[in-house]
């Protein structure tokens, strides 16, 4: 049996320390600005002391969850604890539809708990030596903190303003085009393995293109660039056609239920 408690803030670094031994090279400025949005749905687990593993039960709604980024450690794993902590989690966000990305090759653990498949996402990479500038003359400025968080409070998302405004204040750059006095497409610049990650909200291929060339035109030209591509976002894929990406990984997005 497993003790089961939310992370304290005081854990935070000896706790990416235990996982960066494991090789854990997930996205850390995501997990942080997370734990601090979310910190009743941070979760980590422990037997005899020792820590076995982790899982995000984000409530992001009291409709919707995510699970993210369930570790167990290596030592700990097949031994029934990722099945535990995922009853926990499940358990924490009962109720509401959830969500989940699972590494390829495991969707069966999560089938087993009604969980089905819905569509996949993919990790891309490519240099930033293989962008060039566009051929669109669109004029790309410096977002300030609180256009970003307008422009996203406009898209309705879930995510709480505090993880927003976190995710834009660890960002090494942030960009956009405007139309008139408001942002029409952003993209940001986070630290991320062993370059940087792009995160982009464009619906217009052209601005989304010169986003991404004056995000990486002043990086190394052999800097790796990592961006996330879900198969239902086609102005994604068509960047990723026209960049040459190289796919580094691929997870099924997974739910629990679908909503009316």
């Amino acid at each position: 049996m497993l003790n089961i408690r939310e992370l304290r803030q005081s854990e935070l670094v000896s706790f990416f320390n235990s996982f960066k031994l494991e090789g854990f090279t997930n996205n850390v400025s995501h997990i942080k600005c997370l734990n601090k949005s979310y910190p009743n749905d941070f979760f980590i687990a422990y037997k005899d002391k020792e820590l076995v593993g982790f899982v995000l039960a984000i409530k992001e709604s009291e409709k919707f969850g995510r699970l993210s980024n369930l570790l167990i450690l290596k030592k700990f794993r097949s031994q029934g604890f990722g099945k535990e902590l995922l009853n926990f989690a499940k358990k924490h966000l009962d109720g509401c539809q959830i969500a989940i990305d699972c590494i390829q090759g495991k969707e069966q653990i999560y089938e087993a708990v009604g969980f089905k498949a819905y569509f996949e996402t993919s990790l891309f990479s490519f240099n930033s030596g293989q962008t060039q500038a566009p051929k669109s003359n669109i004029t790309v400025s410096n977002v300030s903190e609180s256009s970003f968080l307008e422009h996203n409070l406009k898209l309705n998302y879930l995510k709480k303003q505090s993880y927003t405004s976190c995710l834009f204040k660890k960002s090494t750059l942030c960009k956009g085009v405007y139309n008139e006095d408001s942002l029409s497409s952003y993209a940001i610049l986070l630290p991320y393995k062993d370059g940087y990650q792009i995160v982009l909200s464009s619906n217009e291929i052209n601005e989304a293109l010169a986003l991404i060339y004056h995000l990486s035109k002043d990086l190394n030209k052999a800097t790796s660039i990592y961006i996330e591509v879900p198969q239902t976002e086609q102005l994604l894929l068509r960047i990723v056609k026209l960049h040459d990406m190289e796919i580094v990984s691929t997870t099924t997005n997974m739910y629990n239920k679908i909503l009316n």
